[in-house]
This record gives structure tokens, sequence and C-alpha cells, in this order.
């Protein structure tokens, strides 16, 4: 999907109480490695402990989420997709008493640059759980992004409007740009009217010392879902991308398959996703089984590696095949049956 570059991390931890009945883990610990989080923690006084709740909230608007239970003193999950600025928090749960403790908090700020081609699919659930908690740039809290089927039966980004003049943004982290690439962003997006009224999708750049510029002309009024584009190729070599969503009193705003890419790249865009495409394992060391949701014969499947080349070419035998060869990394894999082409990603360990 991405590669990352990472810069630098920052924790802080906090924690909200001591409660002597119900106490809580200690020494919660966070790092990341490419694209994955780690969370570590103590565990608290010898209890009859049910397990562990981890929570997870971004700082932009301090919505709290359940990333899972545990019953083991680490938890492990792939990185957001859309900010820096992230907190974890675990809380034990106990059977006897029942109760639940106070959560103890790490607070991360963790800077990456993603190297092209990025492709963000809201069917990832970790890119569709990043998403949940966009960040609001002023105004109240009405926008938020939930599973849809106006795509597709998978998960899209879906901006509600519910009270005019209200803002809400995806903003992705610094995307690195080599001085040889000519960038270009291009994603699908939906904007329904409500009789004569529709909200507004504008995209943004910005960089770490310049505030928030206007890329093209805004969005609105597309009923029916249709691809948009836009060049980067005048932008600065690093820099934010933001999608900030204005509410008109409209239907919605709805966008998926974010790309941005280089124009020199090879990774087909002639792909769709209108059948469930599924690897297992994912992440693979050897083997892997193809599923699509129908059982149409696979012609060809293409590999590619981060940068847009071809690695590997081949035809599955019963919808199996062998990545043994391949280098552990982030790749893209490419289905071909019939007329049908579907893409998703591979995890090499």
């Amino acid at each position: 999907m991405k590669k990352l570059i990472p810069l630098i991390t920052y924790i802080f931890i906090s924690m909200t109480g001591y409660n002597q009945n119900f106490p809580p883990p200690s020494g919660i610990s966070f790092y990341d490695n490419n694209d994955s989080a780690y969370i570590t923690w103590q565990s608290p006084e010898s209890k009859d402990l049910s397990h562990y709740n981890v929570l997870f909230y971004a700082v932009e608007n301090g919505k709290i989420f359940k990333l899972g239970s545990t019953i083991d003193t680490h938890f492990t999950i792939a990185l957001p997709t859309f900010f820096n600025t992230m907190n974890f928090g675990v809380s034990a749960e106990y059977n006897n008493p029942i109760g639940v403790s106070d959560t103890i908090w790490v607070h991360a700020i963790v800077l990456w640059a993603w190297g092209m081609p990025i492709y963000i699919n809201f069917e990832d659930p970790y890119v569709y759980r990043a998403g949940l908690v966009a960040n609001v740039w002023e105004g109240n809290d009405n926008w938020e992004l939930t599973d849809t089927t106006y795509y597709s039966s998978e998960h899209c980004a879906a901006f509600y409007s519910d009270s005019v003049e209200s803002r809400s943004s995806l903003i992705t982290t610094y995307i690195a740009v080599g001085f040889d690439e000519n960038p270009k962003i291009s994603f699908q997006v939906k904007i329904p009217e409500n009789m004569e009224f529709t909200d507004t999708l504008k995209l943004f750049y910005y960089t770490s010392t310049s505030s928030w510029i206007q890329i093209g002309d805004p969005l609105l009024a597309i009923n029916n879902w249709q691809l948009a584009e836009y060049s980067l190729e005048s932008l600065p070599n690093s820099f934010h991308l933001g999608f900030e969503a204005t509410c008109g009193g409209g239907y919605g705003i709805y966008i998926d398959d974010i790309i941005i890419e280089n124009d020199l790249t090879i990774i087909p865009k002639n792909f769709t996703n209108d059948l469930a495409l599924t690897l297992f394992p994912n992440p693979a060391t050897s083997l892997i089984t193809i599923q699509i949701k129908e059982s149409i014969p696979i012609e060809e499947t293409i590999i590619y590696n981060h940068l847009g080349q071809k690695v590997l070419v081949a035809v599955p035998v019963n919808n199996t095949m062998d990545v043994s060869m391949l280098k552990p990394g982030m790749y893209f894999i490419e289905v071909a049956a019939k007329d049908w082409r579907g893409r998703t990603k591979l995890i090499k360990q």
C-alpha cells in the first residue's frame, strides 16, 4: 500500500487514576516498525483478571475506540493512515469482583514520510478505523466515516452532513516525492444532491512552513461515482494532503480508492473491486491461496513491489501461488480473470 520512511517518535505516558479494588496495568510503552504499532504493558498486582481492553483515540477530536481485547500484555495493530498524533490506552477487566480499572495511556507523535506509490483502500479495516477519527478543522464534529454500500459492498469513506457550514477533513501523513517524480492523485468520489442543496469536497496541501493551499477546483453535485484526478507536480518534495468536506445540506460525500503515484509508475489503473479479492494467509511466508467471490478461472497473477516494478508473473495452480522467493515487505498483487481485474496488497514476511 505504501512505503513508510520513519522520521522520529515521541512518547508520553499518563494514567487517569488508580483504583485499589481494580488496579490498572503499568509500564505501558509503544514503538513502531514499518506498518505496525506495538503496545506493551505490565500486569497489575495479582487479582482475578479477566482480560485487557486496548483503546485508541486521535488527539484531533478525542473519540475513543476499542481496538480489541487480549489476555496477553502486548498488542499489535497496523498504523493509522491519516494522522501522526495518537493515543493508545489499556485497562484491566476483572472477574471477582467484577469491575474495570482506570486506563493507562501512551501518547505517541509518530512522523512518517510516505514514498510513492500510495494506495488507500477503505476495505482495509485498519485504514477504515483510522478514518473513523478524521481531523475536524472547525465547527461541530458532524462528519463521520462509516460503513456504506454506496460504492460497493465494502467500505468507503463517508462524510455525512447534518449541520450547515460544519467542516471536517482527512489528513495524510507527509508524502515524500523524489526529484525525478511527477506525482498525481486520483480517487473515486460521489456527492449526491439533496434537491438544490449539495455538499462540497476540496483538496488541500500544506508543508511544515506553509498554510493550507487549495489544489484545483472544489467538487460538488456528483450523483454517480466518478474518477477525480489532480496533478501534484508543482508541489514541494514533501507535503501533507487533506480532503476538506463542507456540509451544504446535501446527502454527504463519499470517497474511495485513493491513489497517489508517479506518472512513470507502471502499476495498471484499469482495475475494479466489484468482486472481493482476498489472500490467505496474509501476511504470507510461502504459499498463498487467492479467493474471489465467483468461481471465475484465474488467468494471470502479477505482483508489483512498492516502486511499481513487476517482480512476479504466474498462473496459480488451483488458486494457489508460491511467493517464497519474494523479499519481506509490502507488495501489490493483481489478479486477472476473464474481463475482470482486481488488486489488493500482499505482505510478505
